[in-house]
């Protein structure tokens, strides 16, 4: 399946779904959650109905996360997903709009998603320290 739909909100999207996986090879429940949680207040700050059914809400979350971002997340190897999630935060910073503290508030998102299981691991504290250094902003873990 080719990922046709590059809206910023399915980026954010793409970043928590690939940090959660990358980092310990699975996504638990907590963290499903997480990213459904924070995809919701995405589309919330943007103003974004997905469906156009005239409500933001659950419907939207699985358009974005279940029907396009994870079949395309799916669709590439580890190496791709690590390519795309660099691309994606370099489109970030390249947007007029994007802010550090928009940049923080991923990080901070991130940070969430790494505690959903009560604990951080080597593995995720790295991951956020090399994402913190792309943006530009510190770790608050």
């Amino acid at each position: 399946m080719a990922y046709k739909n590059h809206d910023v909100i399915h980026s954010f999207a793409f970043l928590y779904v690939a940090f959660a996986h990358l980092t310990d090879g699975n996504i638990q429940e907590e963290e499903w959650k997480g990213i459904g949680g924070r995809v919701y207040a995405w589309l919330k700050a943007f103003d974004h109905d997905v469906t156009g059914d005239g409500n933001i809400d659950g419907d939207d979350i699985v358009s974005i996360v279940f029907d396009t971002v994870a079949p395309y997340y799916d669709s590439m190897d580890n190496n791709g997903r690590i390519s795309e999630f660099d691309r994606i935060i370099e489109m970030h910073k390249a947007q007029d709009w994007w802010t550090d503290e928009m940049a923080t508030g991923v990080v901070k998102d991130l940070e969430g998603l790494a505690m959903a299981d009560g604990k951080m691991h080597e593995n995720e504290q790295a991951w956020l320290n090399t994402i913190a250094k792309q943006y530009g902003v510190a770790v608050t873990a």
